[in-house]
Parts: structure tokens; C-alpha cells; sequence
């Protein structure tokens, strides 16, 4: 059962017998990512559905919590395992809060893929610069994957990612793996530093502080990244 939106460039949404009606899917696992932030595991019950499901990076789901509403999230896992869908969500309003109450185990509703997505495709032969701030790395992170699943088509791939503290970082195993993978170059900056924190310290002042031994790197990426901008390109990106 599929809607009648039909886009050429991105996948159908799943949804119910119309574009309105949710789907039922079960939350499999909560992930804490840090104090207000959750990563849900979610899984499609339908088997023929959940076959059928796919999205693109940068697409996002609508969420139904009964008997509360339902929120537009970002899918924040890989966009080439479908079957499962991570939705990295901030603990903000009723519905997300719902969300949370309903826990492991729960059944909420489901619409979607919606959005454009980020135009991968279009990535090949050329450098990947992701610059992210807080939340905003979850709907980034199947661009990851997916640069890293594609790494020979593209060139450089770098990721720069600023949060408050070193205790507001989302997905921090994976940021550490992605750091330690010489495949790609990733900067995440705290605007305030903890004593333990070997990063650099405020991305705001730009008065950043980080071993010697680290320093080459982060001027090289920093120094990269914006000779790649050039007047007007925040602007066209909005």
C-alpha cells in the first residue's frame, strides 16, 4: 500500500490506503545519545511494506504518537539498509517527548520517505565538505555512510561537527571510528572544553586550543575547507 505522490528523482512515501494514514512500526531499541537526545530504532511491522520501503539521504519520516500528534524527523541511518530506521530525535515538544514515553518495545505510526534528500549522485568526482552543528548531524550522517560506502568515487571527504560540550556529541563511537579512518578527515569542536576534552576548544571565537601533535591536521582541514568557500556560497546553499 503506497500513496499516489509519485516524485521521479525520490523513492515513493509508504504510507497507509491514502498519502494521510500512517503505517505501524515498532520501536526495536532506544539509543541514549546525551542528556535530551535519543536515537529510535524503528522497523515497519508490515513485511511487504517494510520491503518495499526505501529513502535518501536527508529525507525525513512523520512520527505518530498516539493520541498526541506526529513530528516531521530526520532518518539518520543508511540509506542502503531500509529494513531498520534510526531517527535521532531532541527531546523538545509533546510529540517527541511521547515518543520517548512509549520506549522500546512500543508501536507508533509511520509516514514517509518526504524531502528531497541530498543529491549524492551529483557528488561523484568531486571533494565532500559536511559541516554540522548540534542535532544537526543525524539527517548528515547516511552522507557519511553512504561517502564511505562510495569512497573511490569521490575525492577529499571531510566532516566538521561543533557542539556545546564533549557530552552533547551525537553518535560519539562512530565520530571516534570516523576520526581514526584515514578515509575521511572530521574536526568536532566544543564550545566548552572539559579538561579531558583533546579537541579544539570554541568553534564560535575561533581561539582554538588542541596538542601540537593534532595541530597540522586541523589547520590543514580548517585552512581546506574555507579556501573551498567562496563569496556567496552560504547564501545559494539556503
Amino acid at each position: 500500500m503506497t500513496s499516489s505522490i509519485i516524485h521521479p528523482d525520490r523513492p515513493e512515501p509508504v504510507c497507509g490506503l491514502d498519502p494521510y494514514m500512517p503505517v505501524a512500526a515498532r520501536i526495536i531499541d532506544v539509543i541514549h545519545e546525551n542528556f535530551n537526545t535519543r536515537t529510535f530504532r524503528i522497523q515497519i511491522l508490515d513485511r511487504d511494506i517494510s520491503r518495499a520501503y526505501q529513502f535518501l539521504p536527508g529525507q525525513f519520516n512523520m512520527l505518530y504518537a498516539p493520541g498526541v500528534g506526529e513530528a516531521a524527523i530526520s532518518i539518520s541511518s543508511d540509506s542502503d539498509e531500509p529494513g531498520i530506521l534510526d531517527h535521532t530525535i531532541r527531546l523538545v515538544g509533546s510529540v517527541t517527548r511521547a515518543l520517548d514515553s512509549i520506549g522500546k518495545g512500543g508501536i507508533i505510526g509511520l509516514r514517509g520517505p518526504f524531502g528531497r534528500g541530498w543529491p549524492v549522485d551529483q557528488l561523484v568526482g568531486h571533494e565532500l565538505v559536511m559541516v554540522a552543528g548540534g542535532i544537526g548531524l543525524a539527517p548528515l550522517r547516511p552522507v557519511v555512510k553512504w561517502a564511505l560506502r562510495n569512497r573511490t568515487k569521490l575525492r577529499r571527504v571531510m566532516l566538521l561537527f561543533g557542539c556545546r560540550t564533549p557530552t552533547d556529541r551525537l553518535f560519539s563511537s562512530e565520530l571516534d571510528e570516523w576520526n581514526a579512518d584515514p578515509q575521511i578527515d572530521v574536526l568536532v569542536t566544543v564550545d566548552n572544553a572539559t579538561r579531558e576534552w583533546v579537541g579544539p576548544g570554541s568553534c564560535n571565537t575561533l581561539t582554538w586550543t588542541y596538542p601540537i601533535a593534532q595541530k597540522a591536521k586541523y589547520d590543514d582541514l580548517v585552512n581546506h575547507v574555507v579556501e573551498s568557500f567562496t563569496p556567496g556560497d552560504l547564501e545559494s546553499a539556503h
